[in-house]
């Protein structure tokens, strides 16, 4: 089982910051469940899938291939690295999620026996990292975190939409 300490500064909660104390996490350690959510993701206007985990919305890593960048390990332990990318977002597939049969009849907020938990992965890009997480088997990033990381975000109250753009330079 693997551990290690990330700093709560670079968890992306900007109410939480707190720069002199740790947070250690454990591979397989439960984050939370799944709830059932109105609100949606847009990365340069392609919808990843997304899915509501005890109130963060949670992607697969491979939609950052939708804001131009790609995740490569890194040379240094349980590191993944974000790299600019010149792949065409159009050709981008990714599976959605699996939901449970009665999806279409729960309403918002309600439970879905879908589960997340710790990766050994950590997300970096220039100095900032974000913790990774495991759900339905690949690997999941907090959209909130992105912003730590350099990307803007803008929420949509009118659509319920969560926008992600890149950062303005791509290093």
């Amino acid at each position: 089982m693997g551990f290690y300490k990330i700093s709560a500064q670079s968890r992306g909660r900007q109410d939480h910051l707190l720069d002199d104390i740790e947070i250690a996490y454990r591979d397989n350690e439960y984050v939370g469940t799944a709830y059932k959510t109105d609100i949606s993701l847009s990365m340069d206007g392609y919808k990843p899938p997304a899915l509501n985990v005890n109130g963060y919305m949670l992607t697969p890593i491979q939609s950052l291939q939708y804001l131009g960048f790609e995740v490569k390990p890194s040379t240094e332990g349980n590191g993944l690295e974000l790299l600019p990318s010149d792949l065409d977002p159009s050709q981008v597939m990714i599976n959605p999620f699996t939901l449970p049969d009665d999806y279409a009849s729960l309403s918002v907020g309600d439970y879905m026996p879908v589960d997340a938990s710790m990766s050994p992965f950590i997300l970096s890009y220039k100095d900032s990292v974000i913790p990774v997480f495991k759900m339905q088997d690949r690997l999941v990033i907090n959209a909130d975190g992105l912003e730590q990381l350099g990307f803007q975000l803008h929420f949509d109250e009118t659509t319920r939409t969560i926008s992600i753009t890149r950062p303005s330079t791509l290093d």
